[in-house]
Formats: C-alpha cells, sequence, structure tokens
C-alpha cells in the first residue's frame, strides 16, 4: 500500500510570485482548482487540445473571441468556488 506524507506542492511560479500548496491549514484558499487547471494546462496543453474537439461554424469574419478562449474561461470559472450561479448557467445557445 503507498503511504502518502507529501507536505507541500510547488507549482509554477505567478509572475514573480512563488505558488506553494500546503497542508497546515495556516491559511486556505479555494484557488486549488484554477491552480491545478493551470499547471496542467501548462504542462498538456489540455485547452487548445479540447478546443480542437469543436467544430466552429462561425462566421470567421464575425468572431471575437476563438473557441479556445470561450473554452479557457469556462473551464476557469468553474474551478472558482467564489463564482456567482449567474455566471455558471448552461451555455445554451452560444455558437458552438
Amino acid at each position: 500500500m503507498t503511504e502518502c506524507n507529501q507536505v507541500a506542492f510547488e507549482f509554477a511560479p505567478h509572475f514573480s510570485r512563488r505558488v506553494l500548496a500546503k497542508f497546515s491549514a495556516e491559511r486556505i484558499s479555494s484557488d486549488g482548482g484554477s491552480l491545478l487547471l493551470r499547471e496542467v494546462e501548462g504542462r498538456i496543453n489540455l485547452l487548445q487540445r479540447a478546443a480542437d474537439c469543436f467544430a466552429d461554424g462561425r462566421d470567421p469574419e464575425r468572431v471575437e473571441h476563438p473557441v479556445s478562449e470561450m473554452l479557457a474561461q469556462r473551464m476557469y470559472l468553474s474551478t472558482d468556488s467564489g463564482v456567482t450561479a449567474r455566471a455558471r448557467r448552461p451555455l445554451g445557445r452560444s455558437g458552438f
């Protein structure tokens, strides 16, 4: 049986700030999901790979935001526990 006893996880820096996840409960944040998504995105290009699965039938002349940007916004919002219920509404008929 594996024994997990890691005390901290080091994430990629955010600009000049060190990002460290510790389990000491001295300071608690609900932003762990966003940090984890950012780390995975940086390593395997997750969001672009997911966006490539969508067929974008919109008129390219009128597109302001590519599918990859809209998907990234939705995915990061879903990891943020502080987002209001209104912002979490279904995508509906968003064009793709």
